[in-house]
This record gives C-alpha cells, sequence and structure tokens, in this order.
C-alpha cells in the first residue's frame, strides 16, 4: 500500500536507492569476506608479477626449464615450478600490484575485479532485460554481488570476476559497433578460456578481422613478456606449468574414482611428475569442483584416457550443430534475440567442453538474464529451464549445498555418477540454451519462408 501510494519517479528512485546499497554492501561484503591469506593472488599473481618485474621467470623457481629431459632422467637438478599456467601477459600486469605490497594489493586486486565484474553486468543489463528500468538494472547488479558464485570468485581471488566483467563490456562494444574497444578487452582479458561467447558472436557476424586483430594483439603482448624474462626459459617454463596444471589424484585432477577411492580407504597420494619439484598444494585432497565434461564422463570410465576421448567426442559431436546453426542464422547477425541466444550457447559450450572450475560457474549470470527475458517474453519450457538452471547454479548453490549433496546423497546412495554436481547442472544449462537457440532458428527460417511466399 505505501508503494503504491509513492509516484513512479519515487518509486524508481527507491529502486535505484536500494540497489545502489546493495551494490556498496555486496562489494564491502565480499572484500570482508576475503580470507587474508589471497589464495590465488598470493599463491600465483603476486609472485608471478614480483617475478617479472624482477626480470626472472614467473614459472620456475629453480631448476633449468631446457632441460626437462635431463631432469626426468636424473642428470639435472628438478625443476621447481610455481603452478603459474595463466599467459606471461598475466604476470606483467601482477606486476603493478607489486608496489603496493602483498597484502594491500590482493584487496585492491580484488576490488578492482569486483568493480569492472559489476560495470560489465551494468552495461549488459540494458540487452538481456530491455524492458526494465535502470533502476531496475542496479537493482539486479547489487543483489548479484551476493550470488554463491561471486563469492566462489571472489574468495578465491579469481580472474574470473574480471574476465566476465570484460566479456560484457565487450559485448556492448561489438553491438555498439566500437571496434577498437572490442580488439583490447578481448586481447587483454587474462583469462583466456572465458572469452569462447566473445569469439562465437565475431564469428556470427563475420567479423574475422577483429577475431584476428584481437589475437595479434595478444600473441604480440604475450611475446614481448615472455622476451623481458628470458624467451626460450620462460615459454619452456610456462609450457611445463601447463603440462602439470593436473596431476594424476592432484589439484585440479578431474576423476570421480580418485575421491571415491579415498573415501574407501585408500590414501590415492599425488604423483610427482619425473624431473618436477611441485608447488606447495599440489597434492591437496581432492574435491570434484570440476564443471567439464571430463569430470563428468570419468563418473561412467574407470581410466582418465578413456573419460578424456569420451568427453572429446562428445565436444566434437555438439560442434556440427553449432555449425549448422550458426551457418542457418548467418543472415541474421544484428538480431538481438538471435545474438543473446547465441552468446548464451556459447557460454554454456565454454563451461562444458573446457577445463573449468566452480568459480567459473559465474558465467551463467548473463545467461540467467537472457533466458529470463525470453521466457517472459515467449514462454517456452527450454528458456525457462535454462533460467531456472542458471539461477540456481550462478546463485543458490553454496559450497556447503554441493557438499551435503556430495556426502549425503551421492556417496551413501552409491550412485556415484551424482558427484560431479557442477558438470551436471552446466550441462544442463547448455542443453536448454541449444534448445532454444535450435527452436529460434527454426522459427527464423519458418518466418523468412512465409515472407517470400
Amino acid at each position: 500500500m505505501l508503494l503504491n501510494a509513492l509516484s513512479p519517479r519515487l518509486r524508481q528512485q527507491l529502486l535505484a536507492g536500494i540497489g545502489l546499497l546493495l551494490l556498496l554492501g555486496g562489494i564491502l561484503f565480499n572484500l570482508a569476506n576475503a580470507p587474508r591469506n589471497g589464495q590465488d593472488f598470493s599463491a600465483f599473481y603476486y609472485k608471478a608479477g614480483a617475478r617479472f618485474t624482477a626480470g626472472l621467470s614467473p614459472y620456475v623457481f629453480s631448476g633449468d626449464p631446457l632441460r626437462l629431459h635431463d631432469a626426468e632422467l636424473g642428470l639435472a637438478p628438478p625443476i621447481a615450478i610455481t603452478g603459474n599456467g595463466y599467459p606471461p601477459l598475466t604476470s606483467a600486469l601482477m606486476g603493478l600490484f607489486v608496489p603496493l605490497g602483498e597484502t594491500v594489493g590482493q584487496y585492491v586486486f580484488l576490488l578492482i575485479s569486483l568493480v569492472i565484474f559489476c560495470l560489465g553486468l551494468w552495461r549488459f543489463l540494458p540487452y538481456a532485460l530491455p524492458s526494465w528500468s535502470r533502476a531496475a538494472h542496479l537493482f539486479v547488479v547489487g543483489a548479484t554481488t551476493f550470488a554463491s558464485s561471486v563469492r566462489w570468485s571472489a574468495g578465491q581471488y579469481q580472474l574470473s570476476l574480471l574476465a566476465l566483467g570484460l566479456v560484457c563490456l565487450a559485448f556492448d562494444a561489438e553491438l555498439r559497433q566500437q571496434t577498437v574497444a572490442v580488439i583490447l578487452l578481448t586481447a587483454f582479458n587474462l583469462k583466456i578460456t572465458l572469452i569462447l561467447p566473445i569469439v562465437g558472436l565475431l564469428l556470427l557476424r563475420r567479423r574475422i578481422g577483429v577475431l584476428v586483430a584481437a589475437g595479434a594483439l595478444s600473441i604480440g603482448l604475450n611475446l614481448c613478456c615472455l622476451s623481458w624474462t628470458g624467451f626460450l626459459e620462460s615459454y619452456a617454463g610456462w609450457r611445463i606449468n601447463v603440462a602439470n596444471y593436473i596431476i594424476v589424484n592432484g589439484l585440479n585432477y578431474p576423476s570421480v574414482s580418485t575421491l571415491v577411492a579415498r573415501i574407501h580407504g585408500d590414501p590415492a597420494l599425488a604423483v610427482i611428475p619425473p624431473g618436477i619439484a611441485m608447488y606447495d598444494g599440489f597434492g591437496y585432497y581432492y574435491y570434484p569442483e570440476g564443471t567439464h565434461w571430463v569430470l563428468l564422463m570419468s563418473a561412467f570410465f574407470t581410466t582418465l584416457k578413456a573419460a578424456n576421448w569420451a568427453a572429446a567426442i562428445l565436444a566434437a559431436f555438439f560442434v556440427l550443430p553449432l555449425a549448422w546453426l550458426g551457418w542457418r542464422l548467418r543472415g541474421d547477425s544484428n538480431d538481438r534475440e538471435t545474438l543473446l541466444r547465441w552468446f548464451a550457447v556459447w557460454t554454456c559450450f565454454g563451461l562444458v567442453c573446457v577445463t573449468h572450475l566452480k568459480y567459473d560457474l559465474l558465467m551463467l549470470i548473463p545467461v540467467c538474464f537472457i533466458a529470463l527475458r525470453f521466457t517472459l517474453e515467449q514462454r517456452k519450457f527450454a528458456d525457462g529451464a535454462l533460467a531456472l538452471t542458471s539461477f540456481v547454479t550462478a546463485y543458490c548453490l553454496a559450497a556447503r549445498v554441493a557438499t551435503k549433496w556430495i556426502y549425503g546423497v551421492a556417496i551413501p546412495s552409491k550412485q556415484y555418477w551424482l558427484i560431479p554436481i557442477y558438470s551436471h547442472l552446466a550441462t544442463l544449462a547448455f542443453v536448454f540454451a541449444l534448445w532454444g537457440l535450435a527452436v529460434h532458428a527454426l522459427n527464423r527460417a519458418q518466418t523468412r519462408r512465409m515472407t517470400v511466399s
């Protein structure tokens, strides 16, 4: 009754005020609740930046990465890797935080990440929810800072927040035909595994030149950074870190059987590759946090090799309908609904076909609002299912809930295929997004035929 007594303008001002309070409160909440030990920032980013500014390789503490074969045979000292698999440009940019010191630097890094994330979502919402007011958009951005996936990423000091913000800003720049901005935002996105939606968008719009320019700029910058710390040694060290990002039974190892073995008393210790001295935490107790199909397939196959093959075949299988839909929709590259649905599909596809962990599920936040728009406008099952799946996954699935699911449902019932819950949810989101895009493509084709006739 009180709200009805207010004028529309006052209601919008009230909504904007609440949204602003939520936004500021959410940023402060994530800063206050982020672990003081700095997590990934202290373990990887800051060390890489400090070594880069000192002219040292950000990938190797000691040992000669050019003599990996000799180290494997025991003819050279083991190569002590840093665990940093990010491109060299990351080390250069993280060097900007080194003068601040590790403690201050980690909070400044997190604050910048949160601000860019919120700015990106703010610029994206007019496309996803065009009928909503800007006051409502501000409320949505403020409420989103409390989402579970945002808390995961902020608590880990992960680059995912920054990456999603840049992806949303690149989407906005592309639709505004700001070519230089698209190139820069894509080239400087440090988490390259999350730029697949922009790559797909540029391919659909046949902006191959922009894609090539962004790739060339990114490669050029990374080559310059490698040269700063010794090209051959740094490149070899980078390759070794990437190759050992996943080790048997260690951190990020995508196998359900490892967790099951440890539950049944088998220590299933992490296996150190020959010639490598691993970083602290590499043997962290395994927990199935992946979103990708390799982890999902490991619940159905006894070996990781078989799971990798099954995931690759599954990804290749879905590339065909995606290519077919892209061909069918090539004439609709300026249609907003087509672009939004295409963006949603490639966002979800990236989560399942590339190695990602639970904090990357915040990529489903823009997907949630795309699906919500078309659910409200068209009332189709696929859109509603996508909106619900992405909302539950990105906003509601706290780590405690996932843990109770795994240890309270999947393991006691011995239904081990239920363990990779993040992979299941990401797969559902992809299937519903692809379903919605396919229906849209068929409707567009039918409309064109009717127009011609």
